[in-house]
């Protein structure tokens, strides 16, 4: 589990327990929980709405990390100072609203920039959770296991994870399964719920540490740079880490 945990995991954790915890248990796999939470402070609203932060202690977790979100923006500063790649998200023209015509319409384009530069702000910090679960995975403890399942915890799982499917991509050492429910447009692929070896997935998760080489392979590609959906980084990642 990884990102705001304290959110929504007092929602979803029932369904965990029951789509993928149980029949993990009942297929013989021993489960183990690792989560990375980025705590708010006493102060902080999401999405304009007070957080619990004792709401994550309702998972039984084996392993537990967390970093305050205001150490984590200055992280995602340092990391941006000198490159670009961190606007990826953001529209590529960033002057538009001075040729505004009147004051009405660059009110509005103000606040549509701003609401864009919140949206990435937010898609680096959970760029940047799904990171740490990839170094997870990739250190001594975390190469120890034969599987994981990454998801996020603001999921509500409709279905119970297949055992078999499981253990399948357990042995594929360069793939990764996901699903195709919201592709997010060309080249994208769906975020958040993850399954597979552990080093294949943490190729991907770690999509954080190479921005700018995705970026690089947009310009070799298609000659221009663009602004990126979530889905999209997430699926140039699986092309430049050559994972399935």
């Amino acid at each position: 589990l990884y990102g705001t945990i304290s959110r929504s995991i007092q929602r979803t954790w029932p369904d965990m327990e029951g789509k993928l915890m149980g029949p993990l248990t009942v297929a013989g796999f021993e489960v183990d929980i690792y989560g990375f939470g980025m705590e708010l402070g006493s102060s902080d609203l999401l999405d304009g709405v007070a957080v619990n932060p004792s709401a994550t202690s309702v998972v039984p977790y084996t392993a537990y990390e967390s970093v305050h979100q205001a150490d984590v923006d200055r992280i995602i500063d340092t990391r941006c100072a000198g490159t670009r790649a961190c606007s990826v998200f953001l529209p590529v023209n960033q002057t538009l609203c001075q040729y505004a015509r009147h004051e009405r319409e660059a009110t509005l384009c103000l606040h549509a920039r701003h609401e864009r530069e919140v949206s990435s702000r937010n898609a680096l910090r959970q760029l940047y959770s799904e990171r740490r679960v990839g170094v997870f995975l990739q250190s001594r403890v975390g190469r120890e296991y034969a599987a994981a399942v990454v998801v996020s915890p603001d999921y509500h799982i409709a279905l119970a994870i297949d055992g078999l499917q499981l253990l399948t991509a357990s042995l594929l050492r360069d793939t990764v399964y996901t699903t195709d429910v919201n592709p997010g447009g060309e080249g994208g692929t769906t975020n958040g719920f993850y399954f597979g070896a552990p080093l294949a997935l943490s190729k991907i998760l770690r999509r954080y540490d190479y921005l700018e080489y995705i970026e690089a392979r947009l310009l070799r590609t298609e000659g221009k740079r663009r602004s990126l959906s979530y889905e999209q980084v997430l699926g140039h990642a699986f092309t430049w880490a050559n994972v399935t």
